[in-house]
């Protein structure tokens, strides 16, 4: 067998009008880079995008490197949000539902992920909650798709950006401020012991203003009111990456607007060159690969995925599948091995394959007869088991209802949808309550309407509405 000497891993970023992609390469020598490249694109139509993704796949021989996505931190909302659980799946729960209240949206048209910044010893939850349009989602899948370049993750660019700066090995045990300048956007990012705090991307076209520094440094004024007043605690230093011909000249003057340290730190600092890397390096001069970098180099370290989960759920099952297919290759080339090794006939080897395959002939009608059989019984079971009566159901919500939940109204609307207002104990009940209607055969589409905590004689309860559907 054949074992590559090297993994290849590349992050995408589709832009601003160019496709730029940045390439990570690991072998028995650790990580570095492998090369970095880009190109403009001609029109804004999506399969444009698409052949030129496919185009510099093909071009630089990268069809079996692992494929990262980065997604513009400017077509995203991000909020601080504070979630009274300390529990992860009921955190999963809890910021999908609060994901709402934050964009003009149905949840089904949202994209949400996370990032989870704190745990606090009272039992809350700090997250930075990550949302996107699923349409703006579902465009970059698009592209991928038609390219037909299967996509491992869809990183948010602040992320990667997060992922440079950790490896630059900096104190910040106070807030720092990294501030990557790109062609047409800038992102501004204030960090903490390696944790993200606050991320804004503002508009800025270098080639346009050329000499207007004025806007930008607006721009990056306005963020750092925006994080102190969510934070309240001073920015201690700036570091200054991106675009290399841009990025040198603003250090000292961004130092003396804001009375604050400013370093220039170049793109490549602590990304070891692998042989060749350095024909591609003049890129980085006129553009900021600084995310692609983060992302292509610890992709392990990402927390977020803007990747819709049913697709997530597809590639999961593809991957157990995909494993399951290297499982039994790798069986049976040990099995031709060992028949290698051994000195038998050719005739002999026929012989017995005909005798495999002759077994599985004979058995290959029980196999069916056993096949419908399983069908018939599991037909039947699922007839004895749902009775869909009003008895059954009321039956069927007592016996799942957990015990510091009770009921106040038990209400049919219609004849395929139930509605249950009550009271628990605790807010983590009611979230608990959901996969139990959700699992049991009588239920679907299970939705909270509302959930409020109130407090009775010294004592805090939770009211809740939830309203699901019939099968």
């Amino acid at each position: 067998m054949i074992f590559a000497k090297e993994k290849l891993t590349t992050a995408v970023d589709i832009s601003d009008g160019f496709v730029k992609i940045a390439v990570i390469s690991t072998d028995k020598g650790g990580k570095g880079l492998y090369l970095l490249d880009s190109v403009k694109l001609p029109t804004d139509k999506d399969k444009e995008a698409a052949k030129e993704v496919r185009s510099l796949i093909s071009k630089n021989k990268l069809g079996n490197s692992i494929v990262l996505a980065s997604f513009p931190r400017h077509l995203v909302t991000i909020r601080n949000v504070r979630l009274p659980t300390a529990n992860k799946e009921e955190v999963k729960n809890m910021a999908e539902l609060q994901a709402v209240k934050y964009l003009p949206y149905s949840q089904e048209e949202i994209v949400v992920s996370y990032k989870i910044l704190d745990v606090t010893e009272e039992g809350y939850t700090d997250i930075l909650l990550i949302m996107a349009q699923r349409k703006l989602v579902n465009r970059f899948v698009d592209i991928f798709k038609y390219a037909g370049v299967p996509v491992e993750k869809l990183a948010l660019s602040s992320e990667g950006i997060l992922n440079w700066y950790s490896r630059l090995e900096i104190d910040d045990t106070s807030p720092v401020a990294v501030i990557d300048l790109d062609k047409r956007h800038t992102h501004i990012q204030i960090v903490k012991n390696k944790t993200l705090l606050f991320s804004r991307s503002v508009s800025f076209n270098m080639a346009a203003q050329p000499s207007d520094k004025d806007t930008l440094l607006r721009e990056i004024r306005l963020s750092f009111d925006s994080y102190l007043k969510e934070r309240d605690e001073n920015i201690a230093r700036m570091i200054l990456t991106g675009n290399e011909n841009y990025s040198k000249d603003l250090s000292l003057l961004l130092s003396d607007s804001f009375s604050i340290p400013c370093e220039y730190i170049g793109q490549l600092r602590n990304i070891p060159l692998k042989e060749g890397a350095d024909k591609s390096l003049h890129l980085s001069r006129e553009t900021s690969y600084s995310h692609l970098l983060g992302i292509a180099h610890d992709p392990d370290k990402l927390a977020v995925n803007l990747l819709p989960p049913d697709i997530i759920k597809r590639k999961s099952e593809q991957a157990l599948k995909n494993e399951l297919t290297k499982t039994a290759v790798l069986f049976l080339s040990v099995i031709v091995v060992i028949f290698g090794l051994m000195e038998k006939r050719v005739s002999e080897k026929r012989a017995r394959l005909r005798e495999i395959d002759s077994r599985l002939k004979a058995i290959e009608p029980e196999v069916k007869k056993l096949s419908r059989l399983k069908e018939n019984i599991e037909l039947v079971q699922n007839q004895l088991t749902f009775k869909n009566s009003s008895i059954a159901v009321i039956r069927e919500i007592y016996e799942i209802l957990p015990k510091d939940v009770s009921l106040s109204l038990f209400e049919f609307e219609d004849k395929n949808r139930i509605l249950l207002r009550g009271t628990a104990k605790e807010l983590s009940s009611v979230f608990n309550l959901l996969p139990l209607l959700e699992k049991s055969p009588y239920f679907k589409n299970v939705k909270i309407n509302y959930a409020t905590k109130r407090t009775f004689k010294n004592t805090e309860f939770a009211d809740f509405e939830i309203i699901c559907a019939l099968h």
